[in-house]
């Protein structure tokens, strides 16, 4: 009956022409549409209690009866009818209210969006009549100035624009078409991307939603200016408009063709830009609507700026980092900007008539003017606090706060609010239960008290409203800040300009919020800014370091020529001065003030927070780095003159060094000004916290103890017992580093706090005082009882083949080199920080070495050039230990010492090393075998093939080093009384008999002579090289260094720096051969003939290494024919360049090849056989 009198009525009124009875009608379908409404809002709590009661009635949803088929038209065209009510807007608001709110019930049906649209646009007319209906109903005038009465605000009007709004945020999401993209007006016959929006009329285009929605944004942004108060119901519906407006441009179907409707609506964006912040900002309504213009202003930004719209990118990012005025003049616009100053008179014009920024020096006006994007953040309040609740005395404080706890409903995206009306059920059930015998004036004192929790429920309420609204417009903020500079091309914003900017931002933010204890969301959000800032901000200094900047490119970006734009129209002259210089350096100062007393007063807040500040100081600290960083490279290249005495060198106006040097000092004193309290809470939270948070902080102490005036910091660390619990914590992780190690982890979490607690004990290790207190701390022995570095992958199986797959866990064998190498560095720093004299440094090493025995000899015994790069890393880094704790003393306090087995490792460990000399040498063959593609046991990339040429070099050194270390003493003439090699001149391995008669195999002397030859040519071939990448980088500054040739250059300076490490290592590997070459030929010319008679028994077991050397039978034939041979080696053309080696190059001890060339060529020449 309700649907046949709604279809009636739909038959009747559109005639839209007057018929006896028409009033009854409209007030009996007003009735009718109540009903459906009323019926379709509580059908859930009714079939809830229908199937909680067990009844076997099978009962049909309302919903499927407004879908079912009409049976006067034999069509399913009931929601058609309720639907064209809103038709009927002019005279029948309430009706159209309802009838769009039973629309809204039914859409939110699965499958039901598509039945509705196929209904709505059966034909073209009914298509137009129902989509224009809305947008009558959209754009509706309403009065909402001063004048008009409380009851015409909350009109009907609003309510159903209201609905409406609702209506298509609610369909806006489903599947397309939908029913909102046919309101708005997007063409539905086709891909709605395609759509190309135009204004009502133009070609024919019917009016649409989108247009309406425009209008009503517009006329809120009159009012503003005219400055009418506006009802609360009207700022919702303001609310809900930018919020659907941000869908819009969130959908990623809609968004392309929304946002280029918005263009051709005279600069919407700009215009309303223009009016932030909007007044009444301690209102929600007011917040939540520029959360939502500034949530679209960032899309916007990132859509222009990817699709090259310099235009449009410019005018809105000159709006944002403009200055507003602090006034509501009617007519007042942006555009007649004055300047933008920095809170520290380091000012940056912002001139409209130009396409962007110039820097000068102005007078700020704090009062009147400043950065419009800081001055969003000052029209808000952030100290938000809590409701205090009330004490009452007729009702029990922990039932009430229980009770309205189980009054709280979801709003949606809102917070969690007080159900007004269902606690006033409840209270006034409570109340109707006290006995009426109580005396009337208590019961008033109930009814007070009632009335008092009415309020509180209000308050609370009001202030969960307003801690959501700054809470999203303070995420808004950060997404528009974040977005713009992350997006912005250079030529539009100059490094240069950006950092001015960010560190103007960042002063505002901080200055904003760490004075307030505001809360923990706010705290969240506004320190993700913060450390968001401070990424961009570290890319800046970054790129400026490089010199990579607008001013050093003329490529075109984005297909337009900067030639064509005008770089000076675009970048104005931004002048470097030394008031600038200083102006940055205390920027920078006050924000590391204030990030370190944020972390101070932050206390126990959310482990987000802390991860947040944590990074933010992170990267700072590497801003600091970074210009040290740049003034080092400055440093490097002067000459040594030039660094005694300054004089020499020009003077300028400022120096960037002394700058440099300052910030580092700065950093030092605003730690040093808190004393021990920001260690102490980084060592809290390293110890106890989550452990995203426990690896920051141990990455914060890391950066704290790199500085140098921070040594103290380790003395407080151990004091305290965290240095304790440190190395504590690394054997109860090793359980949890062997689970690590299988072939699906379940997480990674213990490896990569593993490799920060690593890092930093590391850190330590690298000063005096705390590598001794690692030792004191017995770090080394706990390594040497964890089980992990034993659990070494099977060469056989696994092959170390590198993975490259997609998978974020990356193979077995990096996590095992991950493992290991950390404790290989922490005992490389250790030797590198006490020095080989430490004997107590020694013997711990040694005793790591021993307890994982069987893992150092997998690794030596399998050793080849040809392995791939992660295991010639893990062979140089073995190699490099055992060569450093190698010398004769503790070989001899090792071999007098009862434990036999370690005498016996060490000697393995020696031949192990021995036989892996010969494998090592810088042969060209050995080079053209590692640089083959299609090698036998793995393919080597480019950068494999330089890194292992780098592995290579060092593990020659260090086979060399070692060798050198094993025969060497530190007697007064440095005479060797023990050798390692054979009198043979022949390549490789020797068998030797012994005085007992065992055979022995032992290296020759060639294998040394073969090594030095090949070091010295492939000295030479490389020289060469680095000779002409030299030319060909300095040929590049001749050119404009665009971003093309800035990279070119980048990568000719990482391509000399490996060949000078090449160099260096050729170097050092030539001293140490020549050097084993002129002992050990010392000792056989010299000496072993004397004692060949007596079979060398008179040296001694004590005084010689290798407990096989003194039964080796030397002849006066063998030392012939080395000499012999080592004639023809040592040639004149062979000695000079040997010579020319040490004369290119600027070693510490220039003289020491040549010393050692002289020796030699004295004993292969002048001492008789």
């Amino acid at each position: 009956l309700i649907l046949h009198i709604i279809d009636e009525a739909c038959v009747r009124l559109d005639t839209y022409a007057p018929f006896p009875g028409k009033s009854k009608l409209e007030k009996c379908t007003l009735y009718c549409l109540s009903i459906i409404e009323k019926a379709l809002a509580t059908q859930a709590l009714f079939f809830d209690a229908h199937f909680a009661a067990n009844c076997s009635i099978l009962m049909s949803g309302t919903n499927k009866l407004l879908l079912g088929v009409n049976p006067r038209s034999g069509k399913p065209d009931n929601m058609l009818n309720i639907t064209k009510f809103v038709t009927y807007n002019t005279w029948l608001p309430h009706q159209a209210l309802l009838a769009v709110k039973i629309l809204t019930f039914i859409a939110r049906q699965p499958s039901v969006s598509s039945l509705l649209l196929g209904e709505f646009t059966r034909t073209t007319k009914i298509a137009n009549e129902i989509r224009h209906g809305f947008v009558e109903c959209l754009e509706s005038e309403t009065n909402n100035g001063d004048n008009s009465s409380p009851e015409f605000r909350d009109s009907v009007q609003l309510t159903l624009k209201d609905a409406i709004i609702n209506l298509l945020e609610e369909c806006l999401p489903h599947s397309a078409p939908n029913i909102a993209h046919y309101l708005f007006g997007f063409d539905i016959s086709k891909d709605i991307r395609a759509t190309r929006l135009q204004q009502p009329g133009v070609l024919d285009f019917p009016s649409n939603c989108i247009k309406s929605l425009v209008t009503i944004l517009d006329e809120a942004l009159e009012n503003r200016k005219s400055g009418y108060e506006m009802s609360s119901g009207y700022l919702r519906l303001i609310q809900n408009a930018y919020q659907l407006l941000h869908s819009l441009c969130f959908n990623s179907k809609t968004s392309d063709v929304v946002l280029r409707f918005l263009r051709s609506c005279n600069d919407f964006f700009c215009r309303h830009i223009t009016a932030m912040p909007f007044r009444n900002v301690e209102n929600g309504y007011a917040l939540n609507q520029m959360t939502g213009l500034l949530k679209s202003v960032a899309i916007e930004l990132k859509i222009t700026a990817s699709n090259c719209q310099v235009t449009q990118f410019t005018n809105m990012s000159k709006l944002l980092l403009g200055v507003v005025q602090d006034s509501y003049q009617e007519g007042k616009a942006i555009n007649d900007m004055g300047h933008y100053n920095s809170m520290l008179n380091n000012s940056t014009q912002f001139d409209c008539n130009s396409t962007l920024f110039a820097a000068t020096n102005g007078n700020r006006n704090e009062q009147n003017a400043g950065l419009l994007i800081c001055k969003l953040l000052e029209r808000v309040d952030f100290e938000i606090t809590f409701v205090d609740q009330p004490k009452w005395d007729f009702f029990d404080n922990s039932r009430i706060a229980q009770l309205l706890q189980s009054c709280e409903v979801s709003t949606g995206t809102g917070p969690k609010l007080i159900n007004i009306k269902k606690l006033h059920e409840i209270l006034r059930d409570e109340l109707s239960t006290v006995p009426t015998t109580i005396a009337s004036g208590q019961r008033q004192l109930i009814l007070q008290e009632i009335e008092s929790m009415m309020k509180y429920a209000l308050s609370v309420n009001e202030q969960r409203n307003l801690s959501a609204a700054t809470s999203n417009f303070l995420e808004a903020w950060g997404m528009v800040i974040e977005t713009l500079f992350i997006v912005a091309p250079a030529f539009i914003l100059s490094y240069d300009v950006q950092r001015g900017l960010i560190l103007e931002i960042l002063q505002v933010l901080l200055s904003k919020i760490v004075p307030l204890q505001i809360m923990s969301e706010l705290s969240n959000l506004a320190s993700a800014s913060v450390l968001q800032l401070l990424v961009i901000l570290r890319h800046c200094y970054n790129q400026l370091n490089s010199g990579t900047d607008f001013a050093n490119s003329s490529e075109p970006i984005g297909g337009i020529s900067l030639s064509l734009l005008g770089a000076n129209h675009l970048m104005g002259q931004f002048a470097q001065t030394s008031y600038s210089a200083k102006t940055n350096s205390l920027s920078l100062k006050y924000i590391l003030k204030n990030i370190v007393e944020w972390i101070l007063i932050s206390g126990v807040s959310s482990q987000k927070l802390k991860v947040n500040l944590y990074a933010a100081l992170l990267n700072f600290m590497q801003i600091i780095k970074l210009k040290q960083k740049k003034s080092d490279a400055d440093v490097c290249v002067e000459n040594y003159v030039s660094r005694l005495d300054k004089s020499v060198t020009k003077p300028t106006a400022y120096s960037d060094s002394d700058d440099n040097v300052n910030d580092s000092k700065m950093a030092a004193e605003v730690f040093a000004s808190v004393g021990d309290k920001i260690i102490d809470i980084l060592c809290h939270d390293c110890t106890t916290g989550h452990d995203v948070c426990k690896m920051l902080a141990l990455s914060c102490i890391d950066i704290l103890l790199e500085m140098d005036m921070m040594v103290n910091y380790i003395q407080f660390i151990s004091r305290r017992g965290y240095l304790a619990h440190l190395v504590d914590g690394l054997m109860k992780t090793d359980n949890q580093l062997c689970r690590i190690l299988e072939t699906m982890p379940d997480n990674m979490k213990a490896l990569y706090v593993y490799e920060s607690k690593m890092a930093i004990l590391g850190r330590i290790a690298s000063t005096h005082i705390g590598a001794e207190l690692l030792l004191e701390h017995k770090t080394l022995n706990v390594l040497s009882s964890m089980k992990v570095y034993d659990m070494h992958p099977d060469f056989q199986v696994n092959q170390y083949q590198i993975d490259n797959s997609s998978s974020f866990i990356p193979p077995v064998e990096i996590r095992y080199q991950q493992i290991l190498l950390s404790a290989l560095n922490i005992c490389d720093v250790v030797l590198s920080t006490l020095g080989p004299e430490n004997q107590s440094a020694i013997t711990q090493v040694i005793h790591f070495l021993y307890s994982h025995g069987d893992m150092i000899e997998i690794v030596l015994r399998t050793g080849t050039p040809f392995l791939n790069v992660c295991l010639l890393q893990e062979l140089s880094a073995i190699t490099g230990l055992i060569a450093r704790t190698a010398n004769q003393e503790m070989l001899l306090v090792q071999s007098n010492s009862p434990h036999q087995e370690l005498g016996a490792y060490l000697y393995r460990l020696q031949k192990l090393m021995m036989s892996l000399f010969p494998r090592f040498i810088l042969s060209e063959a050995s080079f053209k075998e590692i640089n083959k593609a299609d090698n036998t046991i793995y393919q080597p990339t480019d950068t494999d093939r330089s890194q292992n040429i780098k592995y290579f070099l060092q593990i020659a050194s260090n086979l060399a080093l070692y060798a050198r270390n094993a025969i060497a003493n530190h007697s007064a003439d440095h005479r060797t009384t023990g050798i390692l090699f054979s009198p043979s001149v022949n390549e490789g391995m020797q068998r030797n008999e012994t005085h007992s008669g065992a055979l022995e195999i032992l290296p020759s002397i060639g294998i040394v002579v073969s090594q030095l030859k090949a070091s010295v040519d492939y000295f030479n071939r490389v020289k060469q090289s680095y000779d002409g990448l030299v030319q060909q980088r300095n040929s590049l500054p001749t050119l404009c260094l665009d971003s093309k040739n800035q990279s070119q250059y980048d990568r000719f300076t990482e391509m000399l720096s490996n060949k000078r490490i090449e160099l260096n290592l050729c170097i050092f590997l030539t001293e140490h051969c020549l050097y084993l070459l002129w002992t050990h030929l010392d000792f056989y010319m010299l000496r072993a003939i004397s004692v060949s008679s007596i079979q060398l028994n008179s040296i001694g077991r004590k005084s010689i290494i290798s407990p096989v050397d003194a039964g080796w039978k030397i002849t006066s034939d063998d030392i012939a024919v080395l000499k012999k041979s080592l004639i023809q080696v040592f040639n004149e053309t062979f000695c000079q360049r040997l010579v020319a080696m040490e004369q290119n190059e600027t070693v510490s001890c220039k003289g020491f090849v040549d010393a050692l060339l002289r020796r030699i060529k004295r004993l292969i020449t002048f001492v008789p056989v």
